[in-house]
């Protein structure tokens, strides 16, 4: 047997291990006993030496070990000696995860790109130099008039697209907006040594196409760490929006199209940012920030525990009227954020009704 080297261990906290092996969304958890016993074994390839070698550490009979070697390769982080190691970075899903559909996914772990990203002066130059993008925007826009809704008006009247055509601009502006807004959690994420590098192309309930990210912030130790990395896209959606204010500013009669699709770029943004610092939508950005900032693991879960709580005792408390309170406002936004997601589609099948 032989260690799964595509394995990335996400935490050690001295007490337990814990793993995740490329291509698959399991995160395996171990004392750090058993990873190094499993590790000494992948070495040895000897139940008794492992037995002996561990005399007087740990009291391991031979059954547990074997069963313990067992476990370690159904979950892939052994394998046999003769197993090739895959080397694919691209896999089809097709698997639901809550409200997205995910439909294939670039495993990047372990690769040249992410030991790019691992480096501390390549992030740091690429922060740095969007910090002064930023500030070098915000000193164009503040030089003179935006005169933004002139400019919206004269590219709208320049651009020789049909309304109905409007949709596919909708869907094109949420996927770039969508990437550029999980670059910024990567970035920061890879700031703070994140581990792992996976990417992956969605469909939001069914509908929306959106790049996504898979992050691990939990298992980021420090928790200032994780408020900036669950604020990494909202910081950049805010950077594009103000490069989208410029570009729009300077080039709405040059590049008529390209203006009109920066226009929908950020009004893509602006809507997503509404429903992304909504912290009443589970899995939002602004979600995790309450989550982090209050200690909880999942306020969706807890408030929805005292919820049942109230039903099942007929009693309520304050605390437990304000969870009920919050758990009537998440299904609200829920329900309006389907709405907003399905939007597009009405629009197109209203004017495309209209025409006829």
């Amino acid at each position: 047997m032989k260690w799964n080297e595509s394995s990335v261990i996400l935490l050690n906290d001295q007490d337990n291990v814990f793993l995740k092996t490329k291509n698959s969304d399991n995160i395996i958890k171990m004392s750090e006993v058993e990873y190094e016993v499993l590790k000494y074994y992948s070495t040895v390839n000897s139940k008794k030496d492992v037995i002996e070698y561990f005399r007087g550490i740990i009291d391991i009979e031979i059954d547990q070990l074997e069963l313990l070697i067992l476990k370690a390769k159904e979950n892939g982080i052994l394998e046999d000696h003769d197993q090739k190691q895959s080397k694919d970075w691209f896999y089809f899903k097709f698997k639901k995860n809550r409200k997205l559909l995910e439909i294939f996914t670039l495993d990047l772990t372990n690769t040249r790109f992410e030991r790019i990203a691992e480096n501390s002066k390549v992030i740091n130059s690429i922060l740095f130099s969007l910090g002064i993008m930023m500030i070098v925007f915000i000193a164009d826009l503040l030089r003179e008039p935006l005169l933004f809704k002139e400019n919206y008006l004269k590219t709208l009247y320049a651009v020789p697209v049909s309304f109905s055509s409007i949709v596919g601009f909708i869907y094109l502006a949420s996927l770039l907006s969508s990437w550029f807004h999980e670059m910024g959690h990567y970035l920061l994420y890879k700031k703070f040594r994140g581990k792992s590098t996976i990417f992956g192309f969605g469909l939001m309930i069914f509908i929306l196409p959106v790049f996504y990210n898979k992050i691990f912030v939990d298992f980021l130790k420090n928790k200032k760490d994780k408020l900036w990395v669950n604020s990494g896209g909202i910081i950049f959606d805010i950077f594009l929006f103000l490069f989208l204010l410029v570009f729009t500013k300077e080039y709405h009669t040059g590049y008529p199209t390209l203006s009109f699709l920066a226009y929908t770029l950020m009004i893509s943004i602006t809507i997503r940012t509404f429903f992304n610092i909504n912290f009443f939508l589970p899995g939002t950005d602004g979600y995790h920030l309450v989550n982090d900032i209050f200690g909880y693991k999942s306020l969706f879960g807890t408030a929805l525990f005292e919820t049942k709580e109230i039903m099942r005792l007929r009693m309520i408390t304050l605390k437990r009227f304000l969870y009920l309170l919050y758990i009537l406002l998440s299904y609200i936004s829920i329900i309006i954020s389907w709405l907003f997601m399905l939007l597009p589609i009405l629009m197109y099948i209203y004017y495309a009704s209209v025409q006829k």
